[in-house]
């Protein structure tokens, strides 16, 4: 169900859309008209809610054949600002979550993400995978300010089985950080490969 009006000088979307495949999803938005339009300094305000028991279905978004997504995810949100610089505030939440990529013999199972949305930074209080063997595990932020983007994330792999195909299996554990501002870009680290083979088809 999706339903837009116009009440004096505000735009109000309304959807609230709930399937098999894509769980629910409530939305609330307002966004103030500008001189009977939608500007990029209208006013906005909005609420949304999803609950996803799969997200399967968002593996066809990410254009890669035999991609596959599992899991579910949860959302609150609320916004405000404007159009053109949104604040979006609450909670993501997923639990299950599992990347699958057979073709290139990815596996990771498991998965575990908490999320917090504060303005422009999104807060990646938790995300944590399983492979076939070993684990991985990430936290940080990332920030979006005047179309720019601000990171630092660091990662920790504990003989995370990362690849895993007949010809080609790699294992690695250690630690690297993302570092990203107006000054520099930095990966910086220490992960080794515990284990790895690596087969070239003949020529």
């Amino acid at each position: 169900d999706l339903r837009a009006d116009v009440v004096g000088s505000s735009l109000r979307v309304q959807a609230d859309l709930e399937g098999a495949r894509t769980g629910s999803i409530d939305l609330d938005a307002t966004a103030q008209l500008l001189q009977g339009r939608l500007d990029r300094d209208s006013p906005l305000r909005l609420r949304a809610d999803a609950n996803m028991d799969s997200i399967a279905w968002l593996a066809s978004f990410t254009g890669q054949s035999g991609l596959e997504l599992g899991g579910a995810l949860t959302a609150a949100l609320t916004g405000s600002g404007t159009i053109g610089d949104p604040r979006l505030d609450g909670n993501v939440s997923g639990d299950r979550l599992a990347v699958r990529w057979p073709e290139q013999g990815l596996r990771l199972q498991n998965g575990q993400l908490r999320a917090a949305l504060a303005g422009d930074r999104l807060e990646l209080q938790r995300l944590t995978f399983q492979g076939r063997q070993g684990s991985a595990s990430a936290d940080g932020f990332v920030r979006f300010s005047g179309g720019l983007a601000e990171a630092n994330l660091r990662v920790t792999a504990d003989k995370l089985e990362a690849l895993s195909r007949p010809d080609r299996t790699v294992v690695l554990s250690g630690q690297a950080s993302l570092v990203r501002n107006d000054e520099r870009f930095a990966l910086e680290g220490n992960v080794r490969a515990d284990r790895a083979l690596i087969e070239f088809a003949p020529q």
